[in-house]
């Protein structure tokens, strides 16, 4: 890369995951950060690429299987609890 690069051609290295989650240069940056997920525990993932001076993104998991159910059922479906509990015991859900 240095050799290539050094000639004048415009280039740029292409890394696999294992490979960014390790490069110094990304981590200087600030571009690989830490969250928390339910399951695993820290994780680190790549952060949010594009910045803006007065924008900060706060990065966070992703809920686990299952963790909005109830408020699709009832907020987007309209299910009462009553109707939850039915289908439940129902083994529909």
């Amino acid at each position: 890369m240095a050799t290539i690069a050094g000639a004048g051609v415009p280039c740029g290295a292409v890394l696999n995951t294992l490979e960014l989650l390790h490069d110094p240069d990304l981590h200087a940056r600030g571009m690989m950060q830490t969250i928390e997920h339910p399951v695993r525990g820290s994780v680190t993932v790549p952060g949010w690429p594009l910045r803006m001076s007065d924008t900060k993104v706060a990065l966070r998991s992703a809920p686990v299987h299952g963790a909005d159910s109830e408020a699709i059922y009832q907020e987007w479906l309209g299910c009462s609890p009553a109707e939850l509990k039915e289908l439940r015991q129902r083994k529909v859900i």
